[in-house]
């Protein structure tokens, strides 16, 4: 009677895992409680054990109805239908030379490195996670080269007061935050939509930090390249933005003589007028 008394329970035992796991269906569920009340008539024992054996399967059996039906109300199996699939993010179509950022809601400048957005807050280039460039804003000219750093004091004031790359405290700036230890080192990157004038472009300045090497910051403006010096070369120019230091200061990008269908342009960096840095960029 022992060895049927513990496979009584350790079915029981294997009822109730299944029903909490939602593994087994409800006619498997009756058909072994059947069996195992006739387990129960067939198996020789006391009448007060048959009795309390009787009463733990009927309290048993009403757990599982429960279970059944409240739990069953709160999900789905296994067999069921999957669950609906997200509604798709709004498609939102920014104009050529933009780029929208989920991040921002908005649309943003486009940089001339592919996946970045002006950042309207530090006028800065980051990097637009899930960004999504206007119509024909595939930039197909590309050229780029080395900064010469003309005059370091002019660049200086251009990092702080327009880019705001270097000095935020007003006093002393030491080690990387001062302005000192991005003013020898920059790269520069051009980018146009086509050849011919007045067209859509941008312009990136990359500035390295002395202590980290490897590590820069774009700063990018956007816009249409205009000709200039009756049709001698082109400029791309912008004043800074509002609340800065830099508001009224002009940061102009000219290549002259050049034309966008050289392979080779020579382009002068002017802050405020005045020049800061010079370029020799390949296509």
């Amino acid at each position: 009677m022992r060895s049927h008394l513990v496979h009584l329970l350790n079915s029981l035992l294997v009822i109730w895992t299944a029903v909490s796991w939602r593994e087994v269906s409800i006619d498997a569920l009756n058909c072994v409680l059947s069996g195992l009340l006739e387990l129960r008539e067939r198996v020789t024992m006391p009448s007060q054990v048959r009795t309390v054996l009787g009463r733990t399967l009927l309290s048993f059996a009403v757990s599982i109805l429960t279970i059944t039906v409240f739990v069953g109300c709160g999900g789905k199996s296994k067999s069921g239908s999957p669950a609906p699939a997200p509604a798709p993010a709004p498609t939102t179509t920014c104009a050529t030379g933009q780029i929208w950022s989920p991040q921002h809601n908005a649309c943003l400048q486009q940089c001339a490195q592919a996946g970045y957005g002006l950042d309207p807050a530090t006028n800065q280039c980051v990097y637009v996670q899930g960004g999504v460039t206007g119509n024909n804003s595939s930039f197909t000219n590309i050229w780029g080269g080395r900064m010469i750093i003309t005059d370091q004091e002019l660049y200086r004031e251009f990092l702080r007061d327009y880019a705001r790359v270097c000095d935020p405290y007003i006093g002393w700036n030491w080690g990387s935050y001062s302005c000192e230890a991005w003013d020898s080192v920059g790269s520069f990157s051009l980018v146009s939509l086509g050849t011919s004038l007045p067209v859509y472009g941008a312009a990136t300045i990359y500035a390295y930090n002395d202590y980290s090497p490897g590590y820069y910051v774009p700063i990018s403006i956007n816009g249409n390249f205009e000709p200039i010096n009756d049709n001698t070369g082109f400029e791309l120019r912008r004043t800074g933005y509002g609340g800065t230091p830099s508001y009224n200061n002009l940061l102009s990008v000219q290549a002259d003589p050049g034309k966008l269908t050289d392979s080779t342009l020579y382009i002068y960096l002017l802050y405020d007028g005045y020049e800061f840095a010079r370029i020799e960029a390949k296509k």
